[in-house]
């Protein structure tokens, strides 16, 4: 085999072990209570918040979004028994409470 071979092989196992270390260290499982025009529930996502509201919707689909705990990802299990989701349901449905009164008109795009 040639030294050039050798090298990328090596240089291609560390950027693998690198970008395998990295996802591990800064994952994080986030607790939200989410608030929409009719509904009020608990989840559980591993995206950040504000990937999590624009993935599902955006400002105008969700009125209020509050984390209540952010755990490192090897806690999972441990978030769903903390706040008590069922058989890996990560939806907590809770009672519905009134939308904060001044709520601007955001209309929905399909195209988000």
């Amino acid at each position: 085999m040639s030294l050039f071979l050798i090298k990328t092989l090596i240089n291609s196992l560390y950027i693998i072990v690198f970008l395998l270390i990295s996802t591990n260290v800064y994952s994080m499982v986030y607790v939200y209570e989410v608030t929409t025009k009719t509904t009020r529930f608990q989840t559980v996502s591993r995206l950040q918040p504000d990937a999590f509201m624009q993935y599902n919707g955006g400002p105008d689909i969700i009125y209020r979004l509050e984390v209540l705990g952010i755990y490192p990802n090897r806690d999972y299990d441990k978030v769903m028994r903390d706040y008590g989701f069922i058989d890996s349901k990560n939806d907590n449905q809770l009672l519905y409470k009134n939308v904060p009164k001044f709520i601007p008109y955001k209309p929905y795009y399909w195209w988000r």
